[in-house]
């Protein structure tokens, strides 16, 4: 098996667990709602992680695609094959920046509501 080979498999074992994990953590949620928890509650408590699992997801199949698309250049394929692989790379590359970027604002409202919640203490806790 050559490089690209093992790339798609990579990424395809990557997507694969990550999607295992995304619909675990839907299932925890459903189960929590189901016991009385409120529906906002049980959704913000595995929010980052479901996006961590999407965004992880699409780098799965990210991969796939540049595997593909270095693949169809090395045995030469049409240009216009090339380019419609090409597109829809920067497709999935689009998606995954979005969730990167969703994951970033997360981490950086999480820091903004720690500082706020230990402005007022000059000794951390008291």
């Amino acid at each position: 098996m050559d490089w690209s080979g093992a790339a798609m498999i990579g990424g395809m074992c990557l997507s694969t667990a990550a999607l295992v994990l995304y619909l675990r953590q839907v299932l925890l949620n459903a189960r929590r709602v189901r016991y009385g928890i409120d529906l906002a509650t049980a959704m913000q408590t595995g929010s980052a992680r479901q996006d961590s699992y999407l965004g992880a997801l699409w780098l799965g199949l990210l991969v796939v695609q540049v595997s593909q698309i270095l693949e169809q250049i090395q045995r030469g394929a049409a240009p216009q094959r090339i380019m419609f692989s090409l597109a829809s790379a920067v497709l999935v590359a689009l998606i995954c920046g979005c969730f990167a970027g969703r994951l970033t604002m997360r981490l950086h409202w999480r820091s903004e509501a720690v500082a706020e919640k230990w402005e007022g203490e000059p000794f951390g806790r008291a």
